[in-house]
């Protein structure tokens, strides 16, 4: 377990790792795709159950299996409209799907939005008893938005926002986390200060740089992402997350989704992937470091979400932090 060495934050000591920092006025993340807007706000009716039961003819079979679904939310009001996009060869689990996800809705959605399309996959083991785990749901409209992010320019090629005179006197330092919504190709984005420093004068200075960006390719529905900007001084530290084994990662989560089963020996074991930390503000980035396999998809998709133990000021000071998670061979089941 690695000490937290000078951090002025809270970490989880076993990924914490502290470096010392160069003098750089102000350094901008990546853009990041912002959560899916219908992601974020998707619930279930009050007093619908949180996990779907097993049918009790099917497990009594040993029948099991992975079913995808596609769903597609026609209002705020309205329980998705439900395609099957491939079943299991044996069992009847169609009634208990559609009837767990009649209990769904996206309350957020805006009048004109059209429909909010999701997808997602619930895995029947027979051996599991009575537990049926389900992926984390996708936002198909991600792609797209992904796609026209890239686009995204400052209108003047300016690369990062001023470091005011007065915050450098100051030695003010740390981490501004804003959110961006464009909704026209040629007008300035809606600005909201998701994470921010005691200094006005800071986020004044972020502000107007962010005034600065257009979104050209921008297609009919609104486009959000999420910008970080760093403020770090000499004789300061800057604070990583190092390389780590899933156990580790786990020990130092809270809030995992459950259930979830994953057989590792069905995903090539043992195996690397690296991690983009973004939690809580999007979802992380999670990359297969060699041949990608389809059968690591759910296990990808539930790291997406996985949110570790510690306060927002402390994720916005690693926000999209990169390290590598070691797979082991073996199973988890939570």
């Amino acid at each position: 377990m690695l000490p937290l060495l000078r951090s002025i934050i809270p970490l989880p000591a076993m990924l914490a790792l502290c470096l010392a920092a160069t003098a750089l006025p102000a350094a901008a993340q990546d853009s990041v795709l912002a959560t899916s807007p219908a992601l974020a706000c998707l619930t279930r009716l009050p007093g619908a159950a949180a996990a779907l039961d097993y049918p009790p003819a099917a497990l009594a079979r040993k029948e099991g299996g992975v079913m995808r679904v596609a769903l597609a939310f026609e209002g705020p009001d309205q329980p998705p409209r439900v395609t099957i996009l491939s079943r299991p060869p044996l069992g009847n689990f169609d009634g208990a799907v559609q009837a767990h996800l009649a209990a769904f809705r996206v309350p957020c959605m805006r009048a004109g939005d059209g429909p909010v399309r999701l997808s997602q996959e619930y895995h029947f083991d027979p051996d599991q008893q009575y537990r049926v785990a389900a992926s984390a749901p996708r936002d198909d409209a991600d792609p797209e938005r992904a796609r026209q992010l890239a686009c995204m320019a400052h209108r003047d090629g300016t690369a990062r926002p001023d470091f005011p005179r007065e915050a450098r006197q100051r030695e003010e330092q740390g981490t501004i986390i804003m959110r961006l919504r464009f909704t026209r190709p040629d007008a300035p984005p809606e600005l909201e200060v998701v994470q921010s420093l005691p200094s006005h004068a800071l986020r004044q200075a972020v502000q107007r740089h962010l005034a600065g960006y257009r979104v050209p390719c921008l297609g009919a529905q609104p486009l959000e992402t999420i910008i970080a900007f760093k403020y770090l001084y000499d004789g300061g530290t800057r604070t990583l997350l190092r390389d780590s084994s899933l156990i580790e990662v786990l020990a130092a989560a809270r809030d995992l989704q459950k259930p979830v089963q994953f057989d590792f020996k069905t995903m090539g074991c043992p195996f690397e992937l690296r991690m983009q930390y973004r939690q809580p503000f999007a979802a992380n980035r999670v990359d297969q470091l060699d041949t990608a396999m389809a059968e690591r998809a759910p296990l990808v998709h539930w790291l997406e979400g996985l949110h570790l133990d510690m306060d927002q000021r402390a994720s916005a000071n690693i926000f999209n932090n990169k390290f590598v998670i070691a797979v082991p061979c073996g199973q988890l089941d939570l």
